[in-house]
């Protein structure tokens, strides 16, 4: 049982502990430059960005590669140096995330330089279940998860799947 409320952005960041940054990647400097005074200390900003490129009706067209590496890396860049950033749930699709009865059944990838705040979102992800998080080790391996998203996306966008991939790694424990 979670206890959740909404309010402004200023707000939630002010009073959070972890921040989940779930704007469209093109949003997510503006978004961070706008919020950066209001971090608390030893915070956690969970990057959920992923740098895709939309069309004019919203189709996939490609991905965007960030100056900074990935999204992941250019959300700690923008955040203040006093907050953790980690880089989680890159590949579920955000309407499956929304959907609370949708099992979603995935291997979701956590990458971070702050190896105690990576332990945190892990620990919460095995809250939720079916969902299996993998130490996917520093914030610069998220650029290997935000293009294996732009290529799974392509796939099924090409090849017309009515279900959506799912990741799951076989072998690991």
């Amino acid at each position: 049982c979670a206890n959740v409320k909404g309010m402004l952005n200023e707000d939630a960041v002010k009073s959070g502990n972890i921040i989940f940054l779930t704007v469209p990647f093109i949003e997510q400097i503006g978004t961070l430059k706008k919020l950066k005074e209001y971090f608390k200390h030893g915070a956690i900003l969970v990057d959920v960005c992923n740098p895709i490129q939309s069309g004019i009706l919203g189709e996939i067209s490609h991905p965007v590669l960030p100056w900074y590496g990935s999204a992941a890396e250019q959300a700690r860049y923008y955040s203040p140096k006093h907050v953790a950033v980690v880089s989680v749930f890159k590949n579920v699709r955000a309407s499956h995330l929304q959907d609370l009865a949708m099992d979603l059944e995935y291997d979701v990838f956590v990458c971070s330089d702050d190896e105690k705040a990576k332990k945190r979102i892990i620990e919460l992800i095995k809250k939720i279940p079916n969902l299996r998080a993998i130490d996917f080790g520093p914030l610069k391996n998220s650029r290997l998860v935000e293009e294996l998203v732009a290529l799974m996306l392509y796939i099924e966008v090409n090849y017309n799947t009515r279900e959506h991939w799912k990741l799951r790694l076989k072998g690991l424990r």
